[in-house]
């Protein structure tokens, strides 16, 4: 027989199969261990039973998961009508353009603008030819009413002189 005995949390926890073949040898030969394993016990037993004599008469509240699957199903439906709002307001607002332009006076006037007494004048424009050389090129643009339409004489093409090449 051991002489020392068993500590209080090796006694509490025989019931769950935690003590071992040490401790079931010592409870066959100490009645003080065994009078404390079996109020151990007894308190396991009524502690439970009292839990759940509580448990039938407490009202459960109701998880908050639902709550939360409520919100998350109304921020998707919001998502979807504020998609559908979008859509449907960008097709109204290409409508309405659509309609303004051409329901527009000035657009009509700016297709007759074009009248026939407005003369056409060229203006030298530069281009540039391969290797470097520049070029005057004379492109109709429109005269400013009222003013006589005269055109400005064509300039002439000057090329520019060539360097010296190296003498051998």
């Amino acid at each position: 027989m051991n002489n020392k005995h068993l500590r209080e949390t090796e006694l509490a926890h025989l019931d769950d199969g935690s003590g071992g073949a040490h401790a079931m040898e010592h409870l066959r030969w100490c009645a003080l261990c065994r009078s404390a394993a079996a109020d151990y016990r007894w308190l396991r037993r009524e502690v439970t039973a009292t839990l759940m004599a509580a448990a039938d008469v407490v009202p459960v509240p109701s998880p908050k998961w639902r709550a939360v699957q409520r919100r998350l199903s109304a921020g998707r439906r919001r998502e979807v009508v504020g998609r559908r709002v979008s859509a449907i307001a960008g097709a109204v607002s290409a409508m309405c353009l659509m309609l303004s332009v051409s329901l527009m006076p000035g657009t009509i006037v700016a297709a007759g603008a074009l009248s026939p007494d407005v003369a056409i004048a060229p203006a030298p424009i530069t281009a540039f030819l391969s290797g470097g050389r520049q070029a005057s090129v004379a492109t109709p643009t429109p005269a400013i009413l009222g003013e006589e339409a005269t055109s400005p004489p064509t300039p002439t093409v000057g090329l520019p002189p060539t360097p010296p090449g190296p003498e051998v």
